[in-house]
């Protein structure tokens, strides 16, 4: 494995413990990738606890070999060094602490710091397991228009503006400053649905774009309407809505973590994606974002 070019040697060995989060599996994942990306980018060696949340989903452990065979490398590398420490860097109640952590830490936001250096390593191992799970995509990943919508619990909770707490947060990282969760509020920063016309406003763009895509919907299983007439693909398998929203290259986000760490795993090329503080708390649009998706509210 190739490590991060770092410039001078750690005296000791660095543990970096990664915790996990009491939460579904978007917001884990995000979670984990943080702290890995903070571990690689320091040569930090990286813990966990074999009981992981969502220790057997693919996408879990496809992160879990790569944390084997990064610290295997690491060992190697620096096999003469004795002295010890461990370390937590994960606020285990705060992610935009976690996540803004280390977008402050590497300066560069950590989708495409994610895709520069682990995903070569990552993104194989996923697809190796998602053949083991025998899940297939029932969409030509090349001419779709993927959109994900979060209903479910939260189908009934108001919309806001995005702007405000993206923009909050985003200050906050451009200055350098710590980012938490509990300094904006739950209100304004929170996982909601997104108007249809909204969406619907989206869906147009990409249609001028990409006129004979077809528009696919993803969202919960249940019994409620998405709102439009596209056809629509529901699960009980969230593993597999997140492996079919990995496979799109156009796909349109909803404000949700679970749509958010799909950027990280998939192949997307044209992204849009609403503006809400998590987004923001890992990058995007601060001033060390290099994502160059498409931005609404």
């Amino acid at each position: 494995m190739e490590l991060f070019p770092i410039v001078k040697p750690p005296e000791k060995k660095i543990f970096l413990k990664m915790l996990d989060r009491c939460d579904r599996l978007g917001t884990n994942l995000i979670n984990y990738v943080s702290q890995i990306i903070h571990a690689y980018d320091n040569h930090y060696f990286i813990l966990f606890e074999p009981d992981l949340n969502y220790g057997k989903s693919i996408f879990v452990k496809s992160l879990t070999d790569f944390i084997h065979l990064y610290n295997q490398t690491l060992q190697e590398k620096y096999a003469d060094i004795q002295e010890s420490e461990e370390i937590v860097i994960c606020n285990d109640s705060d992610l935009n602490y976690t996540t803004s952590l280390t977008v402050r830490h590497l300066k560069s936001d950590l989708i495409s710091y994610f895709k520069q250096y682990l995903y070569k390593y990552i993104r194989p191992t996923f697809e190796t397991y998602s053949l083991e799970k025998k899940y297939s995509i029932p969409f030509d990943p090349k001419k779709t228009i993927l959109v994900h919508l979060r209903l479910e619990d939260v189908m009934t909770w108001p919309n806001y503006d995005g702007r405000v707490c993206s923009g909050h947060y985003a200050w906050l990282i451009n200055n350098n400053e710590k980012c938490e969760w509990s300094c904006f509020g739950w209100k304004y920063n929170r996982q909601t649905p997104l108007p249809t016309q909204t969406i619907q406003f989206q869906i147009d763009d990409a249609l001028l774009k990409y006129p004979d895509y077809e528009v696919v919907i993803i969202t919960s299983p249940g019994n409620y309407g998405t709102g439009f007439s596209y056809r629509s693909i529901r699960s009980n398998d969230e593993n597999l809505d997140l492996y079919l929203l990995c496979n799109s290259e156009v796909i349109i986000l909803s404000r949700s973590n679970f749509s958010l760490s799909s950027l990280f795993f998939g192949i997307a090329k044209e992204v849009y994606v609403p503006m809400w503080g998590h987004l923001a708390c890992i990058g995007p649009c601060t001033k060390f974002d290099n994502c160059n998706f498409n931005y609404f509210y």
